[in-house]
């Protein structure tokens, strides 16, 4: 997803839509481990709302994105340790 690109989904919200309702679905999306694993591939590219490209990710969002997914494949990896050793 673009840098920047809440400008433009806000020009986009209906009279009387609430932008934290926004803000929170945006923030869900970008913290989702899909959006992680989809920046983390290393010829990673950003896309406007129109489904262009405008830039690669850079590499240290790239790398961010890379730890990221590494952290939740341990934290995932040791609650299985857990509820396999609870069995």
């Amino acid at each position: 997803m673009q840098i920047g690109i809440w400008d433009a989904l806000v020009a986009l919200l209906r009279p009387g839509a609430e932008p934290e309702a926004l803000a929170r679905a945006l923030r869900a999306y970008t913290r989702s481990t899909g959006y992680f694993m989809a920046c983390a591939r290393k010829d990673a590219l950003r896309h406007d709302l129109d489904g262009r490209v405008v830039e690669p990710v850079s590499e240290e969002h790239r790398t961010g994105a890379v730890k990221a997914v590494q952290g939740r494949r341990r934290r995932s990896a040791a609650q299985e340790g857990v509820g396999a050793a609870a069995a």
